[in-house]
């Protein structure tokens, strides 16, 4: 394999190209080898990966417990239903009072469901990472009555806290929720809203063993459960605590089914794992692959090969893999609002202004108008980039990621070209 390993991390030629997963799957028949272009994930940021083949998965996506079965650690969990591990189920128990008055509360019991009584204001700088605290403005994120799922306690920073840290302590804390559109909410510990729990805490272990497949079919998520039996992921390291809270769970979704190459010591190792094919995460693309290059297709072919990945086509993925960043559980709620909230227009000041101001003086008052004019102004930015794609200089920019770039008409279209070319050129710096 040392041959193999020397090719393809050594000698494979990357364009400067970033594509969306979903668009390089429409234009390019698979497999291919792509890189990672986001060096934000930075324990595979230089990471090559075989795409093998799209397919169609239902798994469970959670997240190690520690702390008293309360803070997350480690990196997010894609758990197959057709795991053959086993796992008990930590048993709800009555919470004495199920009245919140805050997030302390809230992350101390971890309930799995609650209600906001009131509405919930959390900084601008932890829905959007270009803020910073000088300029940070509040913004409505939990409306009152909206229900919550309570997955754990993060820190601001890092999203993990050390497993040996005492939680207690750690300062930047935050509760991490799903709200009732399964999507990505974090509440930080000064928030004193009030809140209704209306499913337990959890506490105490199940007496069955069951697999995950019927843990989840008979209960509702999140969940928190302890594995009995099975294989431990070895890419988590000591952040595996065997206590796993489950998150969310994709049925049936197209997923790309993946391979990981790092190389490490000089030795090449691989780690298999399924990519959402709806995930944003954008990826290299190979000369090769651009230019059908036959070289390449030959070290593609020969690659698979050494892998075995037609076997792991025909019996799919058995073990626990991992996530490669958040986009890839949940659907980013705000991203209409952060594209409003950083825009440097005139437009963009006065959506700005609005946010600190109570409705009485023009402010929007809530979550549900921050996000209908948030909607609006993106609506209406389709217009101008479907005029601005059109720009001699622009089109000239396009044609050297895209070769024979044509603008398009449609206004749908033009934003999204529009949104790809923002993307190369934070990415490559090219403004």
């Amino acid at each position: 394999m040392a041959g193999q390993q020397q090719f393809i991390v050594d000698y494979i030629k990357w364009s400067d190209v970033v594509l969306p997963l979903d668009v390089l799957v429409e234009q390019y028949p698979l497999p291919q080898i792509v890189k990672l272009a986001d060096q934000s994930l930075s324990e595979v940021a230089d990471s090559t990966i075989l795409l093998v083949s799209v397919t169609k998965s239902s798994y469970a996506v959670g997240r190690s417990l520690a702390g008293n079965n309360r803070t997350l650690v480690g990196p997010w969990l894609s758990l197959p239903l057709s795991y053959n591990g086993k796992f008990t189920y930590l048993q709800d128990t009555p919470l004495r009072d199920p009245r919140f008055d805050g997030v302390p509360g809230l992350a101390k019991s971890l309930p799995d469901r609650v209600v906001a009584k009131q509405a919930v204001s959390v900084p601008m700088s932890l829905v959007s990472s270009n803020v910073t605290g000088d300029s940070d403005y509040n913004v409505i994120a939990v409306a009152a009555g909206d229900e919550l799922a309570c997955l754990g306690v993060q820190h601001s920073s890092t999203g993990t806290i050390p497993v040996t840290e005492d939680e207690d302590a750690t300062p930047g804390r935050l509760l991490a929720c799903l709200n009732q559109g399964n999507e990505y909410v974090t509440l930080p510990f000064d928030c004193r809203s009030q809140f209704v729990a209306i499913a337990g805490g959890v506490t105490g272990k199940g007496e069955e063993e069951e697999s995950l497949e019927k843990i989840v079919a008979e209960n509702r998520l999140p969940l928190t459960v302890l594995q009995t039996e099975g294989d431990i992921p070895k890419f988590c390291g000591d952040t595996f605590t065997g206590v796993i809270r489950l998150a969310h769970l994709a049925n049936k979704e197209e997923t790309i089914l993946s391979c990981l190459l790092r190389k490490e010591n000089g030795k090449l190792k691989y780690e298999f794992l399924e990519l959402p094919l709806r995930s944003k995460v954008g990826v290299l693309a190979a000369h090769g692959m651009l230019g059908d290059q036959t070289d390449y297709n030959i070290a593609v072919t020969e690659c698979c090969d050494k892998l075995r990945v037609n076997l792991l086509q025909n019996r799919g993925l058995r073990g626990i893999t991992r996530v490669l960043s958040r986009d890839l559980v949940v659907r980013c709620r705000l991203r209409k609002l952060v594209h409003a909230y950083e825009a440097e227009e005139a437009w963009g000041t006065d959506f700005r202004e609005k946010l600190d101001k109570p409705k009485a003086e023009g402010g929007f008052g809530t979550m549900g108008a921050t996000l209908n004019e948030a909607e609006r102004l993106w609506l209406s930015k389709k217009g101008e980039a479907a005029r601005e794609l059109q720009a001699e200089g622009v089109r000239q920019e396009m044609a050297c990621h895209v070769d024979g770039y044509t603008p398009p008409r449609n206004a749908t279209d033009a934003m999204m070209d529009r949104v790809l070319l923002e993307f190369q050129r934070q990415l490559l710096n090219t403004e």
